[in-house]
């Protein structure tokens, strides 16, 4: 009787592993999911539909994207870690879910290390800039370093929220500038940018995707980039060095991850389908409007850069500890 009851167990466990290889090798029967962490309009929600059509080819299903917006990507983190580990829902994720969040959100509800895999990172560049309003006394980042020196803790500027890429560019800045600003917090980038344009507010760290149009039309003055080069949507803006601030931050890359478990033959089959995307006609052009570029790695490489960013991340965080304050 106890040896029919193993034998009954191990036989459930052999059928379990048939059916999962069997439905590894048919994947995928049934549109992918691509939950993104922030809302429409974003440059992360534009990376992800400028994926979805030429993964969608390349993976031989639609990919349909679903915005969960909530705790700078946790919301988001958290329902496909709940979801079934077969491929059809996947997270898209950077360095906010994956490398910060862990070290400023108390009790997250996932593990980026252990509850995800990386399929592919298949995109990293972008930039965030510096801009005050075009009445504003400093006509230069040199002149706005030498204001916020003298009068610590007068320049107002906007911040959206711990651990977003704008936020850090922030306090990075300060850090290496050695000036200090004071902040005014904000539900979103759009509402602070709008205050700096009716003067309202002095200075915001911004992505510089979302504020060329401004800059070009005069209603915001650009002081500097936070990039070791001149962003290519801006490359008048002179760099934060090129100002005299030595710090060169404020870089973003984005992911396509699945859940722990997932068998090892559908993540393959998702690397290959992401690589072959981006390297699809026109992509990487579309990714430069947005100051991104076009990556393909392995499974084994994509995990290692991950590993990388959250190392890093993790020093940095350690380093000025304000970032998760």
């Amino acid at each position: 009787m106890k040896f029919q009851r193993s034998f009954s167990f191990w036989l459930g466990l052999a059928g379990t592993a048939f059916a999962s290889a069997a439905g590894a090798q048919d994947y995928p029967r049934k549109p992918i999911i691509l939950v993104v962490p922030y809302a429409a309009g974003g440059p992360a929600d534009t990376a992800a539909r400028l994926l979805a059509e030429p993964f969608g080819k390349e993976i031989g299903e639609r990919v349909l994207i679903e915005n969960k917006v909530g705790g700078g990507g946790t919301l988001a983190a958290t329902s496909v870690k709940g979801g079934t580990p077969d491929g059809y829902t996947l997270l898209m994720a950077g360095e906010g879910p994956m490398s910060i969040n862990p070290h400023i959100q108390r009790n997250i509800p996932y593990n980026p290390a252990t509850d995800f895999v990386p399929a592919a990172i298949f995109a990293a560049g972008g930039c965030n800039v510096l801009v005050v309003n075009p009445k504003f006394s400093a006509a230069t980042l040199k002149d706005f370093v030498a204001l916020a020196r003298s009068k610590s803790g007068e320049i107002m500027y906007g911040g959206s929220g711990l651990g977003t890429p704008a936020e850090t560019v922030a306090i990075e800045f300060q850090a290496s500038a050695g000036a200090k600003m004071q902040k005014v917090p904000y539900s979103g980038s759009g509402p602070a940018f709008q205050d700096v344009i009716s003067g309202h507010l002095d200075a915001l760290f911004v992505s510089a995707v979302s504020a060329v149009g401004a800059i070009e039309a005069g209603t915001v003055r650009a002081l500097g980039v936070s990039t070791a080069k001149r962003c290519d949507v801006l490359p008048n803006v002179p760099t934060f060095r090129e100002g005299g601030v030595d710090l060169d931050t404020g870089y973003y890359w984005f992911g396509i991850f699945a859940r722990s478990g997932t068998p090892q033959e559908i993540i393959d089959k998702l690397n290959g389908a992401i690589n072959r995307a981006t390297a699809s006609p026109g992509f990487a052009d579309n990714l430069k409007v947005h100051s991104l570029a076009p990556q393909s790695l392995s499974v084994a490489d994509s995990a290692a850069y991950v590993r990388r960013d959250m190392d890093e991340w993790a020093k940095k965080i350690e380093r000025l500890p304000q970032i998760k304050q």
